[in-house]
């Protein structure tokens, strides 16, 4: 074949190459648009069709990977003709990921199907969907007609699906508390504003690549300065190869760096590169977007140069930061820094819907916790009555066996109510100490805190027979203290005593003591009980987990003790170790910084 008919028949392939995949994203636009017509109507039966008709869009996605792998292959195209191809196999794995994101949303409407959904939530669901069809349209068409300007346009109408999904996430919220929607049902329908938004993120990826088919670089005011980073690596290559090749026999091709480059500008956190002097060598693109940032996004900027600065100072240790901006719409950012051969890294992770879920976690906890308080208290009491009034009426008659087995199980109704109760109030505890709420901070001495602990926890030990055993070290003599909240500081300290004495048997003793360990105030809890495996370990500070689950109803806890010793000391800028073998016992120790 001559090199004309070499040429005609690469265009010609190309041409097709692209003709699939404007198919492709026309099949991804009407996945979609179905789904939300089955969210929305429930019919199971569209649902179906969308789940099923997904395969069809996958078989074309790998034909065009195909086709674009055999151009690559066998016609070796430069320049221009590259990045078209190049471009045609990214666009076919963004738009075959519109179309699982399509598939999500219908699987969510045949979960829901049944739910009437409240009007504001209806609108705003319909405003997603055509809002994300509109921005996959959008940068199809942008690729299709090679304009590289409308590609650039499409970030800012990205960020208006954006807004609408964080209004649609406050809007269930809202649903929950006024029309009583089911906060399992909830979170399903947060994960479809979630699905929406990031059809919006994959549109946004195929504008970007329409942009870089043309001119060659991805669009956004950084792109320059990417270029220099890139060029900047690149005239380092020869060194990095020769080095890698001389410790390790190992080298790396500009290919593979440009790779890991293209990985790093994916990433749905930003990475800022340092040197040993603290100058930036990289941003990814999440990180470009605070460079001569306005309003909120200069404060991150602002913060990734505070941590940039104090990369030169830092002595190979780890530091963070975490920015709350108020909005709207509000949102916190979680900043890292932390060392590498001859640098630093710091990274930038948008935590605000983590944030926003678990605050919406925490006020359903504290909401239904304290719903049933009453009911329980009332059950107690009322099971209290009918075990007196039943004794009055009865007692001493012919009836007494019946009296008695009466007797036993309102006995037992009191008891399961008292121990529903206490899980109740540690939830609702715990709840609080999640949310960092230190109600009253003031000077603590120790050596109180430790007094305190022991005398809540004296009376259940004398009942099973556990001996406390009391050695304050140099915590009385020096009238040492922390900074915090003193109903929380004794409640860690008496949650840890109290398992201790229930994890030990009859005649054993349990011992507390205190101590100092540099800046830090140390408090110790030993028991000679049952120890904890050491595959437990890592999660006994969990919410409700135990170890040795047959023992629940023997110990009566409510499994939430240790999870509020961790979250007490956190909100304390402490921490808590615990050291354990099965068969000798246990040692748990807080650390609190001194004051």
């Amino acid at each position: 074949m001559s090199g004309a008919e070499g040429s005609s028949t690469y265009l010609t392939r190309l041409d097709s190459v692209r003709a699939d995949v404007v198919r492709l994203a026309g099949m991804a636009a009407e996945a979609v648009a179905r789904s939300t017509r089955c969210l929305l109507d429930g019919d199971l039966d569209a649902a179906r069709g969308v789940v099923e008709g997904d395969d069809a869009l996958d078989e074309l996605s790998v034909h065009i990977e195909e086709e674009c792998h055999q151009l690559l292959a066998l016609h070796n195209p430069m320049a221009g003709d590259l990045r078209a191809v190049v471009t045609a196999l990214k666009l076919a794995g963004e738009f075959e990921r519109c179309g699982d994101l399509a598939v999500n949303i219908a699987k969510a409407g045949r979960r829901v199907h049944d739910l009437e959904l409240p009007p504001r939530t209806r609108g705003l669901i319909e405003r997603m969907s055509a809002e994300a069809v509109s921005l996959m349209r959008a940068s199809l068409e942008a690729y299709a007609d090679g304009d590289a300007a409308r590609a650039s346009a499409l970030d800012d109408l990205d960020d208006e699906l954006d807004d609408l999904q964080r209004t649609f996430v406050e809007s269930i919220f809202e649903a929950h508390q006024l029309d009583g929607v089911d906060m399992r049902v909830g979170v399903q329908l947060a994960l479809v504003g979630r699905y929406y938004e990031r059809l919006g993120d994959h549109a946004v990826n195929v504008a970007e690549r329409a942009h870089y088919m043309v001119t060659g670089w991805l669009p956004g005011h950084a792109g320059a300065a990417r270029a220099a980073v890139r060029d900047r690596l690149g005239a380092a290559d020869h060194d990095v190869d020769a080095g890698a090749s001389a410790e390790e026999g190992v080298s790396f091709p500009p290919a593979a760096k440009a790779r890991a480059l293209d990985a790093l500008d994916h990433l749905p956190i930003g990475v800022v590169i340092c040197d040993e002097d603290g100058a930036v060598v990289f941003r990814n693109r999440f990180a470009t977007r605070f460079v001569d940032a306005r309003h909120g996004d200069a404060l991150v900027e602002a913060g990734i140069e505070t941590l940039r600065t104090a990369a030169a100072d830092a002595d190979g240790e780890r530091r963070t930061r975490t920015l709350e901006l108020a909005g709207p719409p509000a949102r916190t950012y979680s900043l890292q820094m932390w060392p590498v051969p001859d640098g630093r890294v710091i990274t930038v992770a948008d935590t605000s819907e983590q944030q926003r879920v678990e605050a919406l976690r925490r006020d359903f906890v504290a909401n239904v916790g304290h719903e049933l308080r009453t009911p329980v208290g009332a059950l107690a009491v009322l099971s209290e009555t009918l075990a007196d009034e039943v004794g009055i009426r009865f007692g001493g008659g012919d009836d007494e066996a019946e009296v008695s087995v009466i007797a036993r199980l309102t006995a037992r109704i009191s008891q399961e109510a008292d121990r529903l109760g206490a899980t109740i109030d540690d939830l609702l505890e715990l709840s609080r100490l999640e949310a960092g709420d230190l109600r009253r901070t003031e000077r603590v001495p120790i050596a109180e805190v430790i007094t305190a602990a022991v005398e809540a926890t004296e009376p259940s030990a004398h009942r099973r027979g556990v001996a406390i055993a009391v050695d304050m070290g140099p915590l009385e003599a020096e009238d040492v203290s922390v900074e915090g909240d003193r109903r929380q500081l004794v409640s860690a300290v008496a949650n840890l005593l109290d398992n201790a004495v229930k994890y030990s048997e009859p005649g054993a003793s349990v011992e507390v003591s205190g101590s100092l360990g540099g800046p830090d105030v140390v408090i110790d809890v030993r028991d000679e009980g049952v120890g904890i495996p050491e595959a437990d370990q890592a999660r006994v500070f969990e919410r409700f987990y135990r170890v040795d689950r047959s023992r629940r109803r023997e110990t009566g806890g409510t499994g939430l003790g240790l999870a509020i010793v961790r979250h007490v000391a956190i909100n304390h800028g402490g921490s808590v170790s615990l050291v354990s073998r099965e068969g000798e016992g246990s040692t748990f120790s807080l650390r609190f910084p001194r004051r």
